[in-house]
């Protein structure tokens, strides 16, 4: 899965890919222009995801893979981007190092954002169910988002699935209401 986002300069996936690519080519002492001519992608194109300037597509990365002999692999994640999460409205990170981290870039794209913090939610509620990740406060946060899509985005509320709806509890206390308005407060932004 490709996100068209960016969060940051560079992700730490697309490091280790760059790297990955560039040290391969190297093992096998091809040059960039041989690279190219074995695998029908253009100089360019490979100069700039080794540069970390591109963003290819899944293709492109399973056909330079494939003639540098590496296999490329989607597996499913255990555990949600809380990062990308907090950055659209989870109010989990308050306070703590870890929200320094966050790049507070405003991001225009509801239309594409929303089907991503739905798939993270959906992961964090699936951590949440099985007991990966409990954590009070987690929970909290979690709870805190759904009600501020329900309350104040209610088109959004409406495409979550069943799944998700159903895990917002009937009541909220104090600190989940506190949590909401935080959480209402950096939605608004994006959606």
């Amino acid at each position: 899965m490709c996100y068209n986002l960016k969060m940051s300069p560079i992700t730490h996936e697309q490091k280790l890919v760059q790297k990955l690519l560039k040290k391969t080519r190297e093992k096998m002492n091809l040059t960039q222009k041989e690279l190219s001519e074995a695998s029908g992608i253009s100089i360019p194109t490979i100069q700039n995801i080794e540069a970390g300037k591109a963003n290819p597509t899944f293709e492109v990365l399973k056909t330079l893979g494939e003639t540098l002999g590496l296999q490329l692999q989607l597996e499913p994640r255990q555990m949600a981007n809380k990062d990308f999460l907090s950055h659209l409205g989870l109010p989990y990170f308050l306070g703590s190092a870890d929200e320094s981290s966050i790049t507070k870039q405003k991001i225009n794209y509801s239309h594409t954002l929303f089907p991503h913090l739905k798939t993270e939610l959906f992961i964090l509620s699936s951590e949440l169910n099985q007991k990966i990740n409990k954590n009070e406060r987690l929970t909290e946060a979690f709870h805190a988002i759904l009600f501020a899509l329900k309350i104040h985005f209610p088109s959004y509320f409406k495409k979550l699935g069943k799944n998700l709806k159903s895990s917002l509890p009937n009541t909220a206390t104090g600190r989940v209401i506190k949590l909401t308005r935080i959480a209402t407060t950096r939605l608004s932004e994006y959606l």
